[in-house]
């Protein structure tokens, strides 16, 4: 799936979770899917963003204030 609002070559977004588990936006579908229906939108090339979340679902109903499931 492609990250549509995420422009530019060799972006990551991480997504660290309390547990210490960490999320990779390009390995992830369904992180995917939050960030396309997501106001995030990251410009350029070769950016690292890292967000700090307590729990899985927090990333969705922060990201978005709408469910997809």
């Amino acid at each position: 799936m492609e990250l549509e609002k995420i422009n530019g070559t060799e972006n990551i977004l991480l997504f660290k979770l309390d547990s210490g588990e960490v999320i990779d936006s390009n390995v992830d579908e369904n992180i995917q899917l939050i960030i396309n229906n997501s106001n995030i939108t990251v410009l350029g090339s070769n950016n690292t963003i890292c967000f700090k979340f307590g729990r899985y679902e927090d990333i969705e109903k922060l990201l978005t204030n709408v469910s997809i499931r």
